[in-house]
């Protein structure tokens, strides 16, 4: 089982995984089916964990 946070505030919702979790690569196309809201989890959008335990730095 793949485990993810789905989080919501003012009325957008995001999905925070870790890609080296999955069983499959994380494909544009796997986001959109992920994200869709009738064959997926359902989603605005899908914030990836880089898996360094920081975030990202701005222009990186």
């Amino acid at each position: 089982m793949t485990q993810f946070v789905k989080s919501h505030g003012l009325g957008n919702d995001y999905l925070v995984l870790d890609p080296r979790a999955l069983p499959f690569d994380l494909t544009p196309e796997a986001v959109r089916v992920i994200c869709d809201r009738h064959f997926g989890v359902g989603s605005m959008a899908s914030p990836i964990a880089n898996g360094s335990g920081s975030a990202p730095r701005a222009g990186s």
